[in-house]
Parts: structure tokens; C-alpha cells; sequence
């Protein structure tokens, strides 16, 4: 029961096409607006018209796509319910990348490895 989802998701093999086929149907009685600012394979292009086109979502806001970048023959482009934004969800200032492997830096060095944040984790895909 939200007006809203934000899909955040990372790309994995156990989140890719999460929310393909019939997967939005649940949103039917309150028809959210959807916004995926994670990555594109969570959902196809074809699974979100259908959401629209059924009344599951009310809207659709997208950052990220499958295939990236957006192709201009795609449906999106046109749909009244679509919100295209460039993919920059995560804009990034040199000084801010400084300042976080400056404090990656000091933890390390009292912690160790087990101190770091922001920390890739291989097995799970993000």
C-alpha cells in the first residue's frame, strides 16, 4: 500500500528480472508510480508497458535501462506515463571522494580491513 516504489537494487543474478512478467500485479489496486534508479535487468522494457498498460503503475520513472543507453526506437520514449532521466541518479564531486578515502584511509589504519566502509562484496554482486 504505497504511492510510491523506488527500486535500488543492485544487478545480480538473483535480482535480475525481479520484477519482470506479473510481478507488479500485486500494485494493481493502488497503482504506485514506479521509479528504478538501480539497474536497468531488474525489469524489460516490455514488463513495465504492461504494468502501464494493465493499471498496475501509475507512472513509471526510469534512470537506468536494459540495454543501456535507452535505444531511440524504444517505446519509453513516448509513453505519457514514462519519466525518462539521465542516468546521473549518483553524481560524484572529486572532493567527496577525497574525503571518503581519507576516512577509508584512518580506519584502515586503527581497524584494519574490518573498519572500511563502502566495501565491494564479491559474492554478493555489489
Amino acid at each position: 500500500e504505497a504511492d510510491y516504489l523506488v527500486a535500488v537494487l543492485p544487478s545480480t543474478p538473483l535480482t535480475r528480472g525481479l520484477l519482470d512478467g506479473d510481478a507488479l500485479a500485486a500494485c494493481a489496486g493502488r497503482k504506485p508510480a514506479l521509479i528504478n534508479v538501480g539497474r536497468g535487468d531488474l525489469m524489460s522494457e516490455a514488463s513495465i508497458l504492461n504494468a502501464l498498460e494493465r493499471g498496475w503503475l501509475s507512472h513509471f520513472v526510469g534512470d537506468v535501462y536494459s540495454p543501456e543507453p535507452l535505444p531511440a526506437s524504444s517505446q519509453l520514449w513516448k509513453h505519457p506515463q514514462v519519466t525518462i532521466t539521465p542516468h546521473n541518479s549518483a553524481v560524484t564531486q572529486p572532493e567527496d571522494v577525497a574525503a571518503a578515502f581519507a576516512d577509508n584511509l584512518a580506519r584502515y589504519e586503527t581497524g584494519g580491513t574490518g573498519a572500511l566502509r563502502h566495501v565491494f562484496q564479491w559474492e554478493k554482486g555489489y
